[in-house]
Parts: structure tokens; C-alpha cells; sequence
């Protein structure tokens, strides 16, 4: 077996394919911890599951969409809590995230591939 000592042959370099498989996982991860997020809104009703404590949770929760603008007079807050917490779940808005970070990935990827290469081009 003959082994050739050319100096010609330029490493391969997968960065892109590295990248993009983190960004997808960096995606799903985050998509998980938003969801978490949103979960734990609801933890005070957990707490305290009287009708007094879920009154106390709405009022509190209207003052918080009250202080940031957010016009509540054709839903109430359990809907709304409950609809974005939905929207979270649903496959495509998972896929989009997913998606969407491993596109960011692969081209960070890609930008290491090119500047790799172009090092060894310079180099030879």
C-alpha cells in the first residue's frame, strides 16, 4: 500500500454540519425552557388552589397585562394564559424554533468553513 506525502490535499472541514446539529439542539432546548417558562406562571394556583388564591392570581395577572398595554376586555387571563401556553405546544411553531436555530447554526458553521479555507489557500 503506497502512502502518498502530497501536501496539495486540503483538510475537510465540517463545521457546518457541526454547527447546524447544535443550533438544532441549542433550539430545542430553548424551545423547552420557554415552555417551562410559560408553565410556571400557573405554579401560584398550585400553591394555593382556594378560590380565594385563584381570585388573588387573576387580579395580579390583569395588573401585569394592564401594565404593559394589553387590551383584556375580550378575553380573560386563565384563556390567554392558556392559548400562549398551546401556541407553545404546537408542532409547528417547534419545528419553526428547531428549524430556524439550525439555519443560524449552519451558516456560523459555514463562516468557520470559509475562513478555514481560505487560511490554508493563504497558507499555500
Amino acid at each position: 500500500m503506497e502512502v502518498s506525502n502530497n501536501t496539495q490535499v486540503r483538510p475537510k472541514h465540517n463545521a457546518t454540519k457541526k454547527c447546524g446539529i447544535a443550533g438544532a439542539a441549542i433550539g430545542a432546548v430553548g424551545g423547552a425552557l420557554t415552555y417551562g417558562c410559560a408553565k410556571t406562571v400557573t405554579l401560584p394556583l398550585k400553591r394555593d388552589a382556594s378560590i380565594a388564591g385563584k381570585r388573588n392570581f387573576i387580579s395580579d395577572m390583569a395588573k401585569v397585562y394592564e401594565r404593559f398595554g394589553i387590551d383584556m376586555s375580550k378575553t380573560t387571563v386563565s384563556r390567554s394564559i392558556k392559548a400562549g401556553q398551546n401556541a407553545l405546544k404546537h408542532p409547528i411553531v417547534i419545528a419553526g424554533g428547531i428549524i430556524a436555530t439550525m439555519a443560524v447554526g449552519g451558516f456560523i458553521g459555514a463562516i468557520v468553513d470559509g475562513v478555514k479555507n481560505h487560511r490554508v489557500k493563504k497558507a499555500e
